[in-house]
């Protein structure tokens, strides 16, 4: 979905005529339709779990990072916003590291002998070679998605036992649910980083961003309990509409 989300991201005549169901609304009226059907498709979900509820939310705020920067010219990434402050391309590395980190902190509290010391050792924790944030965009929220996918399809059959084993985060002892919450939030933080370092590189919101990331945030509260013909559904009126406006 990162095609049409990028187109309408950019759109600027948000204010163009668009027919709908025998009237004239306008595009901006369209995109509040595209929300309403995720909305709807979301509203219909039924999570097998509670880590699958806690790892569906982290998805919607992969979602939100994901409509804040489709379509967004790959020569952002790397231009230094402003003294001190990283780069987009390093704020998804760090983001895309911390995803490898929690799944290793969360693998290892969930396998850990009583003999084992409750902090992960070292040696065991991924590096910064591991998260790729090569290439441009598209690439790299696709990479990400599909890392994300594999932390949510490990983890959303956990037992309720099972969440609460300890493990360590920051140098606090937590427990294995909060580390599963700490999927989304640590996702939020740093996609309010890139809003950030957007504003700084003088490219502030438009309208039709806000509303882009809104849709993608639904779309990830459903997109892995939803049924595929009902994605590819959504997908599709998704695509015609982002011809339509763009024509």
């Amino acid at each position: 979905m990162i095609d049409y989300l990028g187109i309408y991201g950019n759109l600027v005549d948000v204010e163009r005529s668009w027919p709908w169901r025998g009237q004239e609304r306008d595009v901006r009226d369209g995109l509040y339709r595209c929300l309403e059907s995720e909305q709807a498709a979301a509203a219909t979900v039924r999570y097998p779990s509670e880590p699958a509820r806690i790892l569906a939310l982290a998805q919607a705020a992969f979602g939100d990072l994901r409509g804040l920067l489709a379509g967004l010219p790959d020569e952002l990434l790397d231009r230094e916003p402003k003294g001190g402050e990283w780069p987009l391309r390093k704020v998804l590395q760090h983001a895309l590291l911390t995803e490898f980190s929690f799944k290793a902190n969360t693998r290892y509290a969930l396998n850990r002998r009583a003999a084992d010391p409750v902090r992960m050792p070292a040696e065991q924790r991924p590096s910064e070679a591991d998260a790729d944030v090569s290439g441009g965009v598209a690439a790299i929220l696709e990479r990400f998605s599909m890392e994300r996918e594999g932390t949510d399809t490990e983890f959303e059959a956990l037992e309720a036992e099972q969440l609460l084993l300890p493990t360590i985060w920051s140098d606090y002892d937590v427990d294995v649910r909060f580390r599963l919450n700490r999927f989304g939030g640590h996702l939020a933080e740093h996609t309010i980083q890139c809003e950030k370092t957007l504003q700084w590189l003088d490219r502030p919101l438009t309208e039709a961003r806000l509303i882009t990331r809104r849709i993608s945030y639904l779309r990830g509260l459903h997109e892995r309990y939803s049924d595929p013909s009902l994605l590819d559904g959504l997908d599709r009126t998704n695509r015609e509409r982002a011809r339509e406006w763009t024509a």
